[in-house]
């Protein structure tokens, strides 16, 4: 298997940078107010999101045959080996009023090394869909990568006894 990668979709970043401008100038309108300053505040996230998920290579996700790597805009790649990934799902995973779709990535037991996206419990992160990709579909595509490469080599098995009794 070949590596692949998928990309942000342009038209959701589209959208948080139509957000983060829309804020900014709410904020400038109510600037002397602690409102103002907020409105600000959230303008300069979503600007920062959106543009950063436009610029091509800013955020991506990879499947390839050395692990899993997630990549967001501003941020360093981090890469988990399949060996040490037991499981990729996709999920509803619950935030403050509504449910995000994710990919939840469950890690062998023992794994102390990096994780992908968010921490969800001691043995699981969750990495927000940013792609135009159905998220069934990635983690499809996740498991495939692990059974491949995550087993690792198969173990010789000891030869079967397969003599007559005399």
């Amino acid at each position: 298997m070949e590596t692949v990668t998928v990309r942000a979709a342009r038209a959701r970043q589209l959208v948080g940078v139509a957000f983060g401008l829309a804020m900014l100038v709410i904020g400038i309108g109510l600037e002397p107010r602690l409102a103002g300053w907020i409105a600000i505040a959230l303008g300069v996230v979503g600007l920062v999101a959106g543009v950063g998920g436009i610029v091509p290579g800013a955020a991506y996700l990879r499947f390839s045959p050395a692990g899993l790597t997630v990549k967001y805009a501003f941020l360093p790649a981090r890469t988990v080996p399949w060996p040490d990934i037991t499981a990729v799902t996709s999920e509803l995973v619950p935030m403050i009023r509504h449910r995000l779709p994710s990919l939840v990535v469950t890690y062998a037991d023992g794994y102390t090394g990096p994780i992908l996206g968010q921490r969800l419990d001691g043995s699981r992160s969750y990495i927000g869909n940013f792609t135009g990709e159905r998220g069934d579909k990635l983690a499809a595509t996740a498991n495939e990568y692990r059974e491949r490469y995550g087993a690792g080599p198969a173990e010789p098995s000891e030869p079967a006894d397969t003599a007559e009794p005399f």
